[in-house]
């Protein structure tokens, strides 16, 4: 039998940090590096925007804000909703009904409670700037329940997981090409901005 497709926790097209990267400011957390991976929110309050990227939004239909939304990777229960002012910032921590814990970090708006059940592919959260962060983004991690993680608190790098998945918006299937870009099956709506279509 093959293994289910997740869906896609962000419609990202650019990774700001992988797993592992950056040693020297994760020290304070005990860790050897990042112990997720950075999804890059497209566009946020503030954010310098050229005229190029302006008609852009315009033409695919999106809005200053952009796409923020943040969906369950699979069908799993909410074990926390919460914030905190270190770290994760406004978070939420999921439990797959596989096993798995996946976090996601430094949210604006949580809407969902601890306890929810929740399928594949349903809006749980906004992407912010929250909690031990230096620009808007969504840290994405898995904890899986087995494997020796000890040194990043159980957490592996989770683009094993995301190299193929589903698009939430659209149902099209998301393939990685590298580490930094998404390229969407059949997409009809890119943003043009990092995707390779």
């Amino acid at each position: 039998m093959a293994k289910k497709l997740w869906y896609a926790p962000i419609d990202a097209c650019y990774i700001t940090q992988g797993f592992g990267e950056n040693p020297q400011y994760y020290k304070k957390y005990g860790m050897p590096g990042h112990n997720g991976t950075d999804f890059r929110t497209r566009f946020f309050p503030g954010q310098n925007i050229n005229s190029y990227n302006k008609a852009i939004l315009k033409e695919y239909g999106y809005s200053w804000l952009g796409k923020r939304e943040i969906y369950s990777v699979a069908d799993g229960v909410i074990e926390q909703a919460r914030y905190d002012r270190n770290g994760y910032g406004t978070h939420i921590r999921l439990r797959l009904k596989t096993g798995e814990l996946v976090i996601y970090g430094h949210l604006q708006s949580i809407l969902v409670k601890k306890g929810a059940i929740v399928a594949g592919g349903v809006r749980i959260a906004l992407s912010d700037n929250t909690g031990d962060s230096t620009a808007p983004h969504l840290h994405f991690e898995v904890r899986p329940t087995t494997g020796n993680a000890a040194n990043y608190y159980g957490a592996v790098d989770p683009m094993p997981y995301l190299k193929e998945c589903i698009n939430p918006e659209n149902g099209e299937i998301m393939t990685w090409e590298g580490n930094q870009t998404v390229k969407l099956s059949k997409c009809s709506k890119c943003c043009g901005l990092h995707c390779n279509n």
